[in-house]
């Protein structure tokens, strides 16, 4: 998964936010740790470019 330099922000208050969103998992490859494994990419991600918040945003 590759994340263009561009997409991260810089907030006023906090500094580097990380966003995910419209993430899903087809239902036949869902409970194999796929979701997890985004996620903690993108956590680690946000740490490499030290990010203060990971914000995740759902329609659910």
């Amino acid at each position: 998964m590759s994340v263009p330099d561009n997409d991260w922000h810089q907030t006023a208050q906090i500094g580097i936010r990380a966003q995910v969103e419209a993430v899903r998992v087809r239902a036949n490859h869902r409970n194999k740790g796929i979701g997890k494994a985004v996620f903690e990419y993108a956590m680690e991600r946000a740490r490499s470019k030290e990010g203060h918040i990971l914000q995740r945003i759902t329609n659910q």
